[in-house]
């Protein structure tokens, strides 16, 4: 039981044996244990679950089970405040450090917009932006499904601007939807109490902190490997306006969606694109599907929409509310 605490089970025998029997000394403990008995009545005694009774010569006093379990627990929880104190410094040094680091990759433009370059760079200050938020974080992210190691990462942040009471709202691509682990983090996201809608096909990647800062993608064919963080109000305004549009053209995501709803995700996706004027081998790479099952798919949504062409099919999804009709 005592293994949880890093107790070893030698000393554990030996508080047990003395437990049952208080009246055995050192050397009845030793032929008891068979060895060791030192060794374990310095680890009970280090955890205060074993004292010396000098008065009565070489018996013990042992603390009752409930009593030891009590000190086991405090201990550890005052390791724990400790390791939170010592963490909370590291996270301020980690701030420090990170500013270096993004100093170092990036360029300010006459304090209005900045650009840094490299994908680690970018996160990093992603990072900065996000812990350094006072109220609230809006994105728009496009698809794919984003790795595990990305999602850790959100995660991450999460914790830090909620902690904080800075609370999201984000748009995600239907895109996304069938990922299990990505439905599983906007579960999350949605229980946290944030919000989360979503998108056909976001255009851009968009990060927006506290209506005074916004991020978007230096190079949209390559998002992450540069950003221009937006410091001017002229410029963060508008963005903020395109995001309000995005917004009311996004469906609340619902964590308890049947798996169908992920399909019609899809497919809304795929006549979006049609009606953007994609062609069937660019939609096939943009959703990592091959043309085969674009095709089909695009069958599936003009018989859904009781359509008798893929142009029809496009003005009867605008009049379902599918696309908005701007698209």
């Amino acid at each position: 039981m005592f293994e949880t605490f890093g107790i070893s089970d030698l000393a554990e025998s030996g508080y047990r044996l003395l437990l049952a029997d208080p009246s055995l000394d050192p050397a009845g403990l030793e032929r008891a244990l068979g060895g060791g008995a030192k060794a374990a009545l310095a680890e009970l005694a280090e955890r205060g679950l074993v004292a010396r009774r000098e008065a009565d010569g070489p018996r013990f006093r042992v603390e009752p089970p409930e009593r030891a379990l009590e000190l086991l627990i405090a201990r550890e929880e005052a390791a724990i405040q400790a390791r939170r104190a010592a963490l909370a410094e590291l996270r301020h040094g980690v701030g420090e450090m990170v500013a270096e680091y993004v100093n170092g990759r990036s360029h300010a433009f006459d304090g209005l917009i900045e650009q840094v370059v490299g994908d680690d760079a970018v996160r990093s200050r992603l990072y900065q932006l996000a812990v350094g938020a006072r109220r609230e974080v809006w994105t728009t992210n496009p698809g794919p499904a984003p790795s595990a190691r990305a999602l850790a990462a959100s995660r991450a942040m999460d914790e830090l601007t909620r902690a904080r009471g800075v609370r999201s709202r984000s748009i995600f691509s239907a895109e996304v939807l069938p990922s299990e682990p990505m439905r599983a983090y906007l579960g999350e996201v949605v229980a946290a109490g944030d919000e989360v809608r979503v998108h056909a096909d976001p255009p851009v990647l968009l990060f927006v902190v506290d209506a005074e800062v916004a991020v978007v993608p230096a190079d949209i064919r390559s998002p992450g490997r540069a950003a221009l963080v937006v410091h001017s109000p002229a410029l963060v305004q508008p963005l903020m306006a395109f995001y309000h549009q995005l917004w009311q053209a996004s469906r609340p995501f619902d964590p308890l969606g049947e798996v169908g709803d992920v399909e019609e995700e899809r497919l809304r996706r795929i006549v979006a694109m049609l009606a953007q004027g994609h062609k069937d081998e660019s939609i096939g790479r943009r959703l990592d599907l091959s043309v085969r099952t674009v095709r089909r798919l695009i069958s599936v949504a003009v018989e859904r929409l009781a359509a008798e062409s893929r142009f029809q099919a496009g003005v009867h999804a605008v009049r379902r509310g599918w696309i908005p009709a701007d698209e």
